[in-house]
């Protein structure tokens, strides 16, 4: 993994990258009484789950703030999510990469960690890479100031 911040932002930028390929939010599926959940990856299967991806993004996130700069409160301002996922594909996948469903996994990640809710994002840039040889996603967070990147 690498954790890095980037120039000229104003202030402090938390980026870091998550090796693998991305695992986009599944649709929820519900038990009889309405409770609901995520469905576990196949037994054989060695692809992350949709909870081993997000507890990875955490881990990332947490070993990246460890080495970088601590973001300020965002009281008030809301926060700044760049996502660049690299995906090996060559031609996009019509439902399975989703990119909304690939940025909530992130925010989802992130809830607890970063933002109390996903709603305090208030600037998102997100994009997909395809035709990478090396799956992964890079994750840049920072309070929004109003700036671009």
């Amino acid at each position: 993994y690498w954790a890095g911040a980037a120039a000229g932002t104003g202030g402090p930028v938390i980026s870091f990258f998550v090796e693998g390929p991305p695992v986009p939010q599944p649709r929820a599926k519900f038990r009889k009484g309405g409770r609901g959940y995520y469905p576990k990856r196949a037994a054989k299967s060695r692809k992350l789950s949709y909870v081993e991806h997000r507890a990875l993004i955490r881990l990332r996130f947490r070993e990246a703030r460890a080495t970088q700069q601590a973001l300020p409160s965002a009281a008030g301002q809301g926060y700044y999510l760049g996502v660049t996922f690299r995906v090996q594909e060559k031609t996009p996948r019509v439902r399975w990469n989703d990119l909304d469903r690939l940025v909530s996994t992130v925010m989802d990640a992130l809830t607890g960690e970063v933002w109390e809710d996903d709603s305090q994002v208030t600037h998102l840039h997100a994009g997909k890479a395809l035709g990478a040889r090396s799956p992964s996603t890079i994750i840049t967070v920072r309070v929004d100031t109003g700036e671009e990147l």
